[in-house]
C-alpha cells in the first residue's frame, strides 16, 4: 500500500500552487508581470511566463491533493528542480548583473529560498521514513515510452542551451526575448525534461497521470498565447515548428489522458 503524503508536504505543495496561480493575472493582463517577477517582459513573454507557471501550478496542485506519494512523487521532484534552478539563475544574475534588480526583489528571493528548501526537506523525510518497496508483479510495459522519450529529448534540447548559453539561444528563439527570461524559460524546460525522464521509468498510469496533465496543459496554454501574438514571431518556419511541437504535445498527452479516463468506463459498461 502506498503511503500518504505528510500534511506539511501537502501544505507546501498547495503554497507553491498558490504562487503559480498568481501568474493568471499576467496571462490576462501582461503588464502585471512586473509585480510577479523581477525582469521586464513584453506582453508575449509575460504570457509565456504565465503559461509555464500555470501549467506547472496545475501539476503542483494535483500533487498536493494526491491520494498517495506515488501520485505526487514525480511532480514533487520536478518542482524541486525547477525552483532550485530558478534560485541559482537568480543568484547568478544578481552577482553578475546587479543592475537588473532595481529595486531589489525581496519577495522573489524569499520565495525561491523557501520553496526548494521545503521541497528538499519533504523528499528527504519521505525517503527516510519510507517502507521497503515490494516489487510488483502486475506492472505492464510502458507502451507510451516513445512519447516520454521524444518529449524529454526535445525539452532538454530547448532547456539546456537556454540555461547555459542564453545569448546564443536567444538568436534561435522564435520571438525576441531577453537573456534573464531565456534562462528562466530554460529552468522550466529542464525541469520538464526531468519530469519526462522520470515518467519514462514508471509502469503505472497512477504515477504519471499528473505529468501527462502538466504537459497537456502546457501545450494548450502555449498554443493559446502564441495565437494572440502571431505578429511577434520572427519567421514562418520558426512559427510552424513552434506550433507543431506544442500542438502535438497538447494532442498526444490529451489523448493519453482521455484514453485512461475512458478505459475504466468502458470496462465498467462491459462487465
Amino acid at each position: 500500500m502506498e503511503r500518504s503524503l505528510p500534511w506539511w508536504v501537502r501544505a507546501t505543495l498547495l503554497f507553491i500552487a498558490i504562487q503559480a496561480f498568481d501568474f493568471l493575472r499576467a496571462l490576462i493582463w501582461p503588464d502585471m508581470i512586473t509585480a510577479l517577477e523581477p525582469w521586464q517582459a513584453t506582453p508575449l513573454n509575460a504570457r509565456f511566463i504565465a503559461a509555464l507557471y500555470l501549467a506547472t501550478g496545475i501539476g503542483v496542485l494535483l500533487a498536493g491533493l494526491a491520494r498517495n506519494f506515488l501520485q505526487a512523487r514525480i511532480m514533487l521532484i520536478a518542482i524541486g528542480i525547477a525552483t532550485t534552478v530558478i534560485l541559482f539563475v537568480s543568484l547568478f544574475r544578481l552577482f553578475t548583473y546587479p543592475h537588473e534588480f532595481s529595486p531589489f526583489p525581496y519577495l522573489w528571493f524569499s520565495i525561491y529560498f523557501i520553496d526548494p528548501l521545503l521541497i528538499g526537506v519533504g523528499l528527504w523525510y519521505i525517503q527516510k521514513t519510507a517502507l521497503p518497496l515490494v516489487p510488483s508483479t502486475t506492472r505492464n510495459d510502458n507502451i507510451f515510452a516513445p512519447l516520454w522519450v521524444v518529449g524529454a529529448i526535445i525539452l532538454a534540447a530547448i532547456g539546456l542551451p537556454m540555461l547555459l548559453l542564453p545569448g546564443q539561444a536567444m538568436q534561435v528563439w522564435p520571438w525576441s526575448v531577453t537573456e534573464p527570461l531565456a534562462q528562466i524559460y530554460g529552468a522550466f524546460f529542464f525541469a520538464l525534461a526531468i519530469l519526462s525522464v522520470l515518467s519514462l521509468r514508471e509502469r503505472s498510469w497512477e504515477a504519471v497521470r499528473i505529468s501527462a496533465l502538466v504537459l497537456m496543459s502546457l501545450g494548450v496554454f502555449v498554443v493559446f498565447i502564441s495565437l494572440l501574438h502571431l505578429d511577434r514571431f520572427k519567421s514562418p518556419l520558426e512559427t510552424l515548428i513552434w506550433f507543431g511541437f506544442f500542438a502535438a504535445e497538447a494532442l498526444c498527452f490529451g489523448v493519453l489522458v482521455l484514453l485512461h479516463q475512458v478505459r475504466p468506463l468502458v470496462k465498467g459498461a462491459i462487465s
